[in-house]
């Protein structure tokens, strides 16, 4: 595999790959991407492990001159929802960009919560509230596209296990055009009444160069 930053989304029944580098993935199931790596066993406990305790990890396994390097990506309240995985010969030069983290969408009441490293990801000023906002409020940094429809309908009428995976253009707090990957999973969790709810628990990641504008 290319020396660079996976990132993987870890909800589901086994690891999926969403970007290598600042390349989108269509949430492509480790073992799939992983396939010739004679470490792979090693690296999901690992993963597993790091997941658990929402605590990095950085091994050498014994006889290999690989590095694993695990940096879990998470909600404010500890809950992980992905990892960035290195492995390689030699350790990470650069740690993973930090336009890029955990979020919630909450389908049965529209409400989204979103971690700092989302916010950047979406082009929101790091001074931006942005821990409890709107939909609309977020589309203030998403660009009209097709995929709005599929997701408001997949709003309605998400079950779960359900996933989607999409890149949208927008534009940050100045301005600026932007190009944010993400991909979701629906889960059923009990709210504070112990009642279940359809919630959305996705990762994003600021990706690649959007098109500059076209001139009127």
């Amino acid at each position: 595999m290319a020396r660079e930053w996976l990132l993987l989304e870890t909800l589901g029944d086994e690891p999926t790959v969403i970007a290598s580098g600042s390349q989108p993935r269509n949430m492509i199931p480790l073992s799939a991407f992983l396939r010739r790596n004679r470490n792979l066993g090693l690296i999901r406990r690992v993963i597993t492990a790091a997941t658990k305790a929402n605590k990095a990890a950085s091994i050498g396994p014994p006889d290999s001159d690989s590095v694993i390097d695990i940096r879990p990506i998470a909600m404010p309240d500890g809950r992980v929802h992905g990892v960035w995985l290195w492995t390689g010969a030699t350790r990470p030069s650069a740690d993973p960009p930090r336009e890029g983290g955990a979020v919630v969408l909450n389908a049965d009441t529209g409400a989204l919560h979103i971690s700092d490293g989302a916010a950047l990801a979406m082009g929101m000023a790091p001074t931006e509230p942005h821990a409890h906002i709107s939909m609309p409020e977020l589309y203030r940094y998403l660009a009209p596209n097709p995929g709005e429809t599929d997701v408001l309908g997949l709003i309605v009428t998400a079950t779960e296990g359900m996933t989607y995976s999409a890149t949208w253009p927008g534009v940050d707090s100045e301005g600026n055009p932007t190009l944010c990957h993400f991909a979701s999973r629906l889960v059923l969790e009990p709210n504070q009444q112990g009642v279940p709810e359809r919630l959305g628990r996705a990762i994003n990641l600021r990706v690649g160069q959007p098109a500059p504008p076209v001139p009127l």
